[in-house]
C-alpha cells in the first residue's frame, strides 16, 4: 500500500510531527510505502526522523505579509496534494486542511482521509466571517465536513467537529507513546515539571503565576520558533514573569533523552494547554510513571481523569492541586503506577494498525463504487 502524507510545514519538534514520524515508521513495518508531501521543510528545526523520511517539498506562499493564512494554506495544501496524486498513491492522508478537503481533492480520484490534530475553530470574529464569506471558505468548509472521513485525535476533537456538522463522518484514533523509551525510574527529586513549546495556548504563564516564589520548584522546558514572532514575544513574557524567582528554571530546547530524564526525576507533571485536543506530553509523563495535574480543558480530561488531578484555568486552583500531590508521596506513587499502566495501552503500533484498517476500508470502498 502506497500512502501519501500531506502536511503544510512539519518542520518543528511538536506532537503532530512526532505522530507523523512514529505512525509512518510503523506503517512501513507493516509493508506500506510512505511518502511525505509538504510546502515547507527546514531540516535544521525538524525531528531527525522526519529529516530522514522520504519526502517532496512543494513550495507555496502560506500568507500575504502575515495575513490571509487560512486562504493561502488551503491553496498550499491543494498544491502539495496535486503533486502527491502524481506519485500514484493508494491513499492520501490529509494531515492539514480537513475543512477544505472538497476543494483540495477536486479532480483527484485517489481515496483520501483527513486527520485532525489541532484545535477546531468554532467561533469567528465579524471581520473573519466577512472574509470567509468573500472567499467562499464557509461554503467549502460545509461541503468538506461531509465529503471524506475525518480521523480525530480525541473524543474532544470529534465533539467539536460534530458541533460544526452533525453529519460529519468522524472516528477517533488516539496517538501513542513509546513506552520502551519513556520508562519509569521512580525517582522523585521534588520539582514540578512542565514541557511544551512556548506558545500562548500552551499556557505556561498560568503555572508561573501559580508557583512563583512558592516553596515548589518549577522546571519548564521547550523552545520558541525564532521564525514566529508570537512565540518569541510569549517566551519573553514568560521570562519576565519569572524574573527574580529562584524557584523557576527554564531548560531551552532539550533533546528527547533530556526530556525523558526531566520527566523521570520530577515529582509531578503539569499540562496547562487551553483547548489542546490531545497533548502528547500527557502520555510521555504517564509512561514515565508520573502523576499528571492537567487543565480541565480540551482533550486533557479524557486521559488523566483516573491517573491525576484536574484544575481550572486559575492560578489558585492550580497551586491547590500541586499542594495536594506534593504533600502526599504515597498518592503520587499510586497515581504514577496507574498512569504507567494506562500509558502502556497507548502504543504507536495500535495507532498505525487503526489507520491501516481505515485506509484499507476506504480503498475497498472506492474500488466498489468504481
Amino acid at each position: 500500500m502506497k500512502v501519501a502524507f500531506v502536511y503544510i510545514a512539519p518542520d518543528i519538534r511538536g506532537g503532530t510531527e512526532r505522530a507523523i514520524a512514529e505512525t509512518s515508521k510503523r506503517l512501513e513495518k507493516m509493508g506500506c510505502e510512505v511518502k511525505l508531501f509538504c510546502n515547507r521543510f527546514n531540516k535544521e528545526t525538524a525531528l531527525p526522523e522526519l529529516v530522514e523520511m522520504d519526502k517532496q517539498v512543494v513550495p507555496h506562499r502560506l500568507s500575504l505579509f502575515g495575513r490571509f493564512r487560512m486562504y493561502y494554506s488551503m491553496k498550499a495544501v491543494r498544491a502539495a496534494t496535486l503533486v502527491a496524486s502524481k506519485w500514484n498513491p493508494d491513499i492520501i492522508l490529509l494531515g492539514a486542511g480537513f475543512l477544505w478537503s472538497k476543494y483540495i481533492l477536486k479532480g483527484i480520484n485517489t481515496p483520501a482521509v483527513s486527520r485532525v490534530h489541532v484545535p477546531v475553530p468554532i467561533e469567528h470574529s465579524l471581520l473573519n466571517r466577512v472574509y470567509r464569506k468573500f472567499t467562499r471558505l464557509d461554503v467549502i468548509e460545509k461541503q468538506s465536513l461531509v465529503y471524506k472521513p475525518i480521523v480525530c485525535n480525541s473524543k474532544y476533537t470529534q465533539s467539536m467537529i460534530l458541533k460544526l456538522e452533525p453529519n460529519a463522518k468522524t472516528e477517533v484514533v488516539y496517538a501513542g507513546v513509546d513506552s520502551a523509551f519513556f520508562t519509569p525510574t521512580w525517582e522523585d527529586e521534588g520539582y514540578v515539571y512542565l514541557n511544551g513549546r512556548f506558545q500562548s495556548y500552551k499556557n505556561q504563564l498560568l503555572a508561573i503565576r501559580a508557583l512563583k516564589n512558592s516553596g515548589y520548584k518549577l522546571v519548564l522546558s521547550g523552545y520558541a520558533n525564532p521564525r514566529v514572532k508570537e512565540e518569541v514575544r510569549y517566551f519573553e513574557l514568560l521570562k519576565k514573569e519569572a524574573d527574580n524567582c529562584s524557584n523557576i528554571e527554564f531548560v531551552i530546547d532539550p533533546d528527547k533523552s533530556k526530556i525523558r530524564e526531566l520527566y523521570q526525576r520530577s515529582s509531578l507533571v503539569l499540562v496547562t494547554s487551553v483547548g489542546d485536543p490531545f497533548p502528547l506530553v500527557m502520555l510521555e509523563a504517564m509512561a514515565c510513571g508520573k502523576p499528571v495535574a492537567g487543565l480541565n480543558s480540551g482533550g486533557i480530561p479524557e486521559l488523566i481523569e483516573n491517573v491525576g488531578l484536574l484544575f481550572e484555568n486559575d492560578p489558585i486552583d492550580l497551586r491547590k492541586k500541586v499542594e495536594i500531590l506534593m504533600n502526599d508521596s504515597k498518592l503520587r506513587k499510586e497515581l504514577g503506577k496507574k498512569a504507567r499502566a494506562v500509558a502502556e495501552s497507548f502504543t504507536w503500533e495500535r495507532t498505525a494498525t487503526q489507520f491501516y484498517e481505515i485506509f484499507k476500508r476506504e480503498i475497498e470502498k472506492q474500488r466498489f463504487s468504481n
